[in-house]
């Protein structure tokens, strides 16, 4: 049985060395919202210093990539049925 994750999530996530990166655009199309919202959410978060850039940000070959510690707070901040289950499978 698909957990509520798996039922709304059908993509794939590469996992490189126990670490998971993802573009604004895969975070996007993780949480099914427009990735403005993906943008103006991760500004608002380095904005606020909740998290720090040094961290959660790595740029590989000009591609902006986000830690699984972004993507958790965006699931925090963001509203749609795909980040309140993500949410659910983080807790």
């Amino acid at each position: 049985m698909p957990t509520a994750m798996e039922s709304v999530f059908t993509g794939s996530i590469t996992i490189a060395g126990g670490e998971v990166w993802l573009t604004q655009l895969e975070i996007a199309r993780l949480f099914g919202i427009f990735e403005a919202a993906v943008r103006a959410n991760i500004r608002a978060i380095y904005r606020s210093e909740a998290l720090r850039r040094g961290r959660t940000l790595r740029i590989v070959h000009g591609v902006e990539l986000y830690s699984l510690e972004m993507i958790a707070a965006l699931a925090f901040r963001l509203r749609s049925l795909e980040s309140e289950a993500f949410r659910r499978w983080l807790l």
